[in-house]
């Protein structure tokens, strides 16, 4: 497994070890291979890891692809290959998009 899924999948579990704890109650976490996100239109994107309110999430979205809601919070992991700009532009099209 590649060291990015490899990190993404660890910190989905400590965030489910977490929320399982009642340490992080109240919150839905997925990855990318789990699943899409439609943040407009025309923009599909799969963060490392998201995160939903337990009140926003719908367990039918589990089946829904891609999911017609922004996440309430992301994780993107960065690599050296990434570059300033595509950093900064990723993250712009996830703020316009409602995730705070």
């Amino acid at each position: 497994m590649p060291a990015h899924n490899d990190i993404a999948f660890r910190l989905r579990a400590r965030f489910e070890q977490a929320r399982q704890s009642a340490a992080l109650g109240g919150w839905e976490f997925v990855t990318d291979v789990d699943i899409d996100f439609q943040l407009d239109p025309e923009e599909v994107r799969a963060p490392d890891v998201a995160g939903f309110r337990r009140e926003r999430w719908l367990p039918a979205w589990r089946r829904s692809v891609p999911i017609p809601e922004p996440p309430t919070w992301l994780c993107e992991i960065w690599s050296p290959s990434n570059s300033q700009q595509d950093r900064e532009d990723l993250l712009r099209v996830y703020y316009d998009a409602g995730t705070g």
